[in-house]
């Protein structure tokens, strides 16, 4: 199975899926070194976007960059983008007569997976500090902070757009994460197999079950010690 992706020009070629994101950033410096407007766009995307890779969102839903077999399965998924939207769809329609940028949702007799919007801070309910918890449904901590699954309904989509990222831009998670993905372990277990990573989710009565196998330390360890001390974690 090809991974790759198809250009602006809807032209598929076959990269790495660990080498997307440098190509991204190569790909926005050259354009945004000679486009004005461009680089006022790519601009708001750098503002908002800490999470994720501002690069790969911008050539995505701006330059139309669509990336095969993102999670490493063999499988003929295809991500794109379709009216500043992400799809996550089961197999690739498009062929020398069909382009993405032919793309219409509603025609398209392939199944979508996932679905979600631009990845800024603000739409994934992203707080880098464990701070302001009173709004948590349930996500995914990490070192990097919090991310709330309420964007892409339930935290096993969450799941796979983390991994997603990661495998966009390293070789050493894309090995790791692909192998397991085809042995069929879920998404949301080899992130939370890893130290300082956790499922966290707000029960009704207002406190935390927290998910995870590994150790955890730094500010992750302090923020389910103090859910704890709080009287917060749920037994």
């Amino acid at each position: 199975m090809k991974c790759g992706i198809y250009n602006s020009d809807f032209v598929f070629q076959e990269v790495n899926t660990y080498d997307i994101k440098s190509l991204c950033k190569s790909i926005v410096n050259k354009i945004t070194s000679r486009d004005y407007q461009m680089k006022l766009l790519f601009y708001e995307y750098q503002k908002n976007i800490t999470r994720f890779d501002p690069y790969f969102e911008f050539c995505l839903h701006e330059l139309g960059l669509c990336v095969l077999d993102p999670l490493g399965t063999g499988r003929d998924q295809i991500l794109i983008s379709h009216n500043k939207h992400a799809y996550l769809l089961q197999s690739n329609p498009f062929n020398n007569n069909y382009k993405p940028k032919d793309f219409d949702l509603f025609d398209s007799k392939t199944d979508i997976i996932i679905d979600y919007p631009t990845l800024t801070d603000i739409n994934i309910g992203y707080r880098k500090d464990f701070q302001d918890m009173s709004n948590i449904t349930e996500g995914i901590a990490d070192s990097y902070g919090y991310v709330d699954s309420f964007f892409v309904r339930g935290i096993d989509n969450l799941a796979k757009i983390e991994l997603i990222d990661e495998m966009l831009g390293s070789k050493n998670y894309y090995d790791e994460d692909a192998y397991l993905l085809r042995h069929n372990i879920k998404p949301l277990e080899i992130l939370t197999n890893r130290s300082n990573c956790v499922g966290i989710k707000r029960n009704p009565d207002g406190k935390f079950s927290v998910e995870y196998l590994s150790e955890n330390t730094g500010k992750l360890k302090e923020f389910i010690d103090s859910l704890s001390n709080n009287n917060l974690l749920s037994d």
